[in-house]
């Protein structure tokens, strides 16, 4: 089932428009399909209306019950070199379930801060298609780019580390709220491991082999979320 953003909502009826109305129109949707909304961090079973000044309108049938995570995430991931491979980053942070995402500038990783602003809609526009594409209602918060010095952490800390010791979910399953460090290729340095671990951070390794970070983002984002899981 297609899955659209809508702008506002009068009453009974949701307003797609910009670019919603082009993807709405790609999809070559019939009259009496039905189609999923979200506005307001809720989702909607939705059929076509009308279309008025460019807009399409669609008519609530019910609100859709979404299943979130138990538990809260937030991650904190250094920039890569290759700033494109943020792209996937972001998809996958937001489809398992990371609550937030502050971009660090790390030695290992890229430093422009210009570019990186410049870059803040694009990732915006790629959080949004991609919380379509994954049922979620409300999307991933992108954060302000801060130094390593300045990270804060909420619930437990973890920071993932080649030379840290093996993850046991089993140690996890207690906790609600996660902030999770991840690297840019190459790993943080050793002195950026030790600011963090200063700051409260538990070194972790995942196994058997070295992830690339969007992997490592994809793996223990899921992780996490599924903590319930082992109860």
């Amino acid at each position: 089932m297609y899955s659209f953003l809508a702008s506002n909502r009068i009453g009974n009826i949701l307003i797609l428009s910009g670019r919603e109305v082009k993807h709405y129109k790609v999809r070559r949707i019939q009259r009496k399909e039905e189609f999923i909304v979200f506005y307001n961090g809720k989702a909607y079973k939705c059929q076509f209306y009308k279309e008025e000044k460019g807009n399409i309108l669609v008519k609530i049938l019910k609100e859709l019950k979404i299943e979130e995570s138990t538990c809260t995430l937030h991650l904190l991931v250094a920039i890569p070199v290759d700033i494109r491979v943020m792209d996937d980053i972001l998809r996958f942070a937001n489809e398992t379930g990371f609550s937030t995402l502050r971009p660090l500038i790390t030695s290992r990783g890229f430093h422009n801060r210009n570019i990186i602003e410049r870059k803040r809609e694009r990732w915006v526009n790629i959080v949004k298609e991609s919380s379509k594409q994954a049922g979620r209602p409300v999307p991933l918060e992108i954060l302000d780019p801060v130094d390593i010095q300045a990270v804060e952490v909420k619930g437990k800390g973890i920071v993932m580390d080649s030379h840290g010791t093996p993850m046991s979910l089993k140690d996890l399953k207690d906790f609600d709220e996660f902030t999770v460090a991840i690297g840019p290729e190459g790993g943080f340095s050793e002195e950026e491991i030790k600011i963090l671990k200063e700051k409260g951070f538990t070194p972790i390794k995942l196994k058997p082999y070295i992830f690339r970070v969007e992997t490592a983002v994809a793996v223990i984002g899921g992780l996490l979320s599924n903590l319930s899981l082992l109860s």
